[in-house]
Order: structure tokens, then C-alpha cells, then sequence
């Protein structure tokens, strides 16, 4: 007994060792000297990372290739000046998105109160809603108002939901424009994000600390979180707690990350609203420093976008760096339970055009493989019988599927785009 609990424990400290927090840019020259990094989306086409750096009045690019930081919009100077990205203009620009073709970018500008659309093919930008004054009118294109955007996103449909700060209001926008309410009276909603599987849609209160969930008929509930605010983990609206929520993100696997003004970021499981502290969750405070990530924050953390359940970036915008958190569950011996077998189930790239690769627990001599479509058809099934295996997924249309991964150990389940 006394071996299996010393392996236990020395699993479990591995498995935290291997949560990770690493600076990727920020205190450096150039455009890689930063002044307060804001939102971030990740271009899952290239890999590369966008942030808005809301002082510098700019929008910079890291290089998934190189890890370089460089400028992709906005002159430094503040103002409405739209055209080419090398030469445009921005005023405070905040949160962005990238459409799925990733052909499209999305920007707020809390400053110029205005919703902007970027061609990343032809490198130009132009006003796509707002007329730069602070408001609440609805109505399509500059005849409406919004009043400090500070985020957006967009669900596969082409409609924006924007975080719309000032006048506590999640706004919708559809492709041709026309925005409208999504949701009234959330308390100082600072981030949104579009669940890509479901088409709900999360942001949170701020100042209240409730995480809210809009379905897609436009019903709008509380999902998590208690007033007041706190760090407890657990399930919902019954016992966990959230400290100025700053921005979300979600994953193809059915978590919502949460981003905190205290540094800390959280997970919450979609269908069953438990949440767990990924970074921050044993910190001391003032530990803005790269380590293990349970015992260290991001200070004043603004910012997250998700790869996937392994690696996050986000962003500090107090210590004006960008952050990656990375976990890599990996240990060489000994007796594994369901929970961390699942954990160390990967599946990647996603989104995937060809092979999608499946990585198992080393201990793992055959499991079952199954693909559903959105709709609970089986589309693919296949034995895998090592703990590594490429699927091609080639033959199946475009669109969104569901993986299940049966062994004698455990059952993953997780989603996948395929392209």
C-alpha cells in the first residue's frame, strides 16, 4: 500500500509540475516592448497568435514558426483612420476575432467605439458597425452606437456577439450588419465567447462575478458563479466563485476558460458547470512569475485564447507580457486512475483537413475509436492497438464531430473540426 501511495503522490506532483506558465512575448525591443496587451485570438489555419496592445494603439502578431513579434495594424498613433494596416489608425482597439474560413478578422475599439473589420487576404480595415460615438442605439451598420466594446467573437453562422462594456449589454451583429440586444443588464460584461459546438454564448459580469450562458433561442440565464465573488472551485451556481471575470474562450472539448482581474484562470466544465482553477489555484499573492501554474498568477490577466485543453495564451496587462500555459501530462510508470487517463488522452490538430493524430496513455494496448457527426451518426470506427494512432478523417465532410475513445482504463470523449 505504502508504494502505490508513494507513486500516487509522486504522479500527482508530476502531473502539476507539467502545468506550466511561460513568458512569449513582452519585455523586450521593437514591437515586442508592450504596453498593456489586451485580447487575443489564435488563427487556427496558421497557428499565429494576434493581441491588441491597447496603449501602443496597435494590434501585433506572434509567429507560431518563429515566435516573433510584430506589427500587424495600426500606426501607433490614436484616431479613425481605416485603408491599409500598415497606415490605419486606432483608438484603444481591445478584443478580436477570426472568422472560420480565417479570411476575416473582427476587432472592437473601446476607445473609438466601433466594431472594425479587418481582410486578412487583401490587409485592410474598415468601420463595420458604430459611428465612433458612445450609445445604445440598434440598427444596421453606423446608425447604431455601442459604448466601449470591449470583446467579441462570432459563432459559425458569421453573427458577432460583442461584450459591449458601457452600456452592460452583450449585442449581436449579423453579417449584414444589423445589430440588436443579446442580453441586458449584465454587470460590466468585459469578455464573450461562442461555445463553436453548440452556438451558446458566455460572458460574464465583472463586477457582479456570474458567468452567464445565452442559448441560441436568445434565452439568457446565469450559468456560474455566486455574488460577491471569490476563488472557490466547484459546481456552478451552488458553490464555485469568480473574481472580476475578464475574458472567456472555448475549446472543441466543452470547456469555457474564464480569465481573471486576480490572475488566475478557470476552467468550467459545459456540461456539468464544475470548475477547476488551472492557473493561480495555490499562489501566494504578487507571484507574477513563470513556473508551475497552480503557484503563480497573471497579473491583471485580460486576455485568453485557447489552442486547446493543453495550451492557452494569455495575456498580463499589468505586466505587459503575453503568457502560454502549457500542460503535458506525462509519467513513465505505475497505476493510473480514470481521471488522469483521461487527461492524458490527446487528440490533435484540431481543427484537422486529413489525419488526425491520437495520443494514449502509455500503458494503453488497444482501445476503440468511434466518430460521430453533430447529429449521432457514426461516420468512423476503428481499434487502435498501440497508445498511438494517425485516423484519416478525409472522407468525412467538413463540419464539427464528437470522438469517443473506449479502453479498458477509461472513456475519452472529446469534439473535432473537421475542415
Amino acid at each position: 500500500m505504502k508504494k502505490i501511495i508513494t507513486f500516487m503522490f509522486a504522479a500527482s506532483l508530476l502531473n502539476a509540475m507539467a502545468q506550466t506558465l511561460t513568458t512569449i512575448a513582452g519585455n523586450g525591443s521593437g514591437e515586442n516592448a508592450l504596453d498593456g496587451p489586451r485580447g487575443l485570438v489564435l488563427n487556427r489555419l496558421t497557428g499565429d497568435v494576434y493581441f491588441t496592445d491597447i496603449n501602443n494603439n496597435k494590434i501585433k502578431k506572434l509567429s507560431a514558426s518563429n515566435g516573433s513579434v510584430t506589427l500587424f495594424a495600426g500606426n501607433g498613433s490614436v484616431g479613425n483612420i481605416n485603408g491599409t494596416l500598415n497606415s490605419c489608425v486606432l483608438n484603444r482597439a481591445a478584443g478580436l476575432c477570426i472568422n472560420s474560413a480565417g479570411t476575416i478578422m473582427y476587432i472592437t475599439e473601446s476607445g473609438g467605439h466601433f466594431i472594425k473589420k479587418i481582410d486578412l487576404q487583401a490587409n485592410t480595415i474598415s468601420v463595420f458597425a458604430g459611428d465612433g460615438s458612445a450609445g445604445s442605439a440598434n440598427g444596421t451598420g453606423t446608425l447604431a452606437t455601442f459604448n466601449t466594446p470591449t470583446d467579441i467573437d462570432i459563432d459559425n453562422n458569421g453573427n458577432l456577439f460583442v461584450a459591449d462594456y458601457g452600456n452592460n449589454k452583450i449585442r449581436k451583429i449579423t453579417p449584414a450588419g444589423v445589430v440588436t440586444d443579446a442580453a441586458t443588464n449584465i454587470s460590466y460584461p468585459h469578455g464573450v465567447a461562442v461555445d463553436k459546438v453548440t452556438g451558446n454564448v458566455y460572458t460574464a459580469g465583472r463586477s457582479d462575478n456570474i458567468v452567464y450562458k445565452i442559448n441560441t433561442s436568445g434565452v439568457v440565464k446565469q450559468f456560474a458563479g455566486k455574488w460577491g465573488g471569490g476563488n472557490n472551485d466547484g459546481t456552478g451556481l451552488v458553490s464555485a466563485q469568480f473574481s472580476s471575470p475578464m475574458d472567456l474562450d472555448t475549446d472543441m472539448d466543452g470547456n469555457l476558460y474564464v480569465a481573471e482581474e486576480g490572475g488566475r484562470v478557470r476552467r468550467i466544465k459545459l456540461t456539468d458547470t464544475t470548475v477547476t482553477t488551472l492557473v493561480g489555484k495555490t499562489a501566494k499573492p504578487n507571484q507574477y512569475k513563470d513556473g508551475r501554474a497552480d503557484t503563480v498568477l497573471v497579473n491583471y490577466c485580460t486576455g485568453v485564447a485557447v489552442k486547446d485543453t493543453t495550451t492557452l495564451f494569455l495575456t498580463s496587462l499589468v505586466n505587459n507580457v503575453v503568457k502560454k500555459y502549457s500542460r503535458n501530462f506525462s509519467v513513465a510508470t505505475g497505476i493510473l486512475n480514470k481521471s488522469n487517463t483521461e487527461l492524458m488522452t490527446s487528440v490533435f490538430p484540431n481543427p484537422t483537413s486529413s489525419i488526425l493524430n491520437i495520443q494514449l496513455p502509455f500503458n494503453t494496448s488497444a482501445a476503440e475509436i468511434k466518430v460521430f457527426d453533430i447529429n449521432g451518426k457514426l461516420g468512423l470506427e476503428t481499434i487502435s492497438e498501440t497508445n498511438s494512432h494517425s485516423l484519416n478523417v478525409s472522407g468525412l465532410q467538413p463540419g464539427f464531430y464528437f470522438i469517443v475513445i473506449t479502453s479498458d482504463y477509461a472513456t475519452y470523449k472529446g469534439r473535432f473540426i473537421k475542415q
